[in-house]
């Protein structure tokens, strides 16, 4: 059987994350994968809902949809890492 290769374009990255499209025209946002198991994810299903006030307020600054999803999936990082940082410096569980 022959396996067929769909093409992949990045088409933006923001710190940690990278958006794709593949020749089918099917989006996937990559991450760091702590992250994206759990919140990250959630957020992403806030963001294509609609539900998202901050993403709502801000994603017209950005050049694109595309790079509005990076940059503030890399906003709720930087907080989410921030406070797992602290938390395990201080012996907060």
């Amino acid at each position: 059987m022959t396996e067929i290769q769909i093409p992949t374009t990045l088409i933006a990255e923001i710190g940690s994350f990278k958006y794709w499209r593949n020749g089918a025209g099917e989006d996937n946002v990559e991450g760091p994968g702590d992250y994206m198991n759990g919140q990250g994810t959630t957020l992403l299903a806030q963001l294509a809902a609609g539900a998202d006030a901050i993403f709502n307020l801000t994603c017209g600054q950005s050049p694109s949809l595309e790079i509005a999803v990076l940059v503030r999936l890399q906003n709720d990082y930087a907080g989410w890492r921030g406070i797992q940082q602290f938390c395990a410096q201080h012996g907060i569980d």
